[in-house]
């Protein structure tokens, strides 16, 4: 537990880009609501949002990520005032050595 930090965001912060290079974070919503999206290019428009789903109050995601060390396959935005904690990939595996 002590390595876990609480984070809060706004409605529309962007919390994690598909592709982008982070931490690899596993995130648990304490308050709030979070889209998860994918980021698409078609030949009429680049960047098309695709929404996958809403989570809410005791959701978890960034999961895959955290577990495998890849790179996101999905976005992640804040819905709402939304109140998160967090563990970083690279502070769980110092924890389970």
């Amino acid at each position: 537990m002590y390595k876990m930090k609480e984070v809060r965001f706004t409605p529309e912060d962007l919390i994690f880009s598909q592709n982008s290079p982070d931490d690899f974070e596993i995130f648990f919503i304490v308050k709030g609501k979070v889209d998860i999206f994918i980021n698409v290019n078609n030949k009429f428009e680049k960047n098309v949002h695709i929404p996958l789903r809403t989570l809410e109050k005791g959701a978890v995601f960034g999961e895959l990520s955290f577990f495998t060390g890849q790179p996101r396959t999905a976005s992640a935005k804040s819905n709402d005032f939304s109140s998160m904690i967090y563990i970083k990939r690279e502070d769980f595996l110092s924890v389970l050595e």
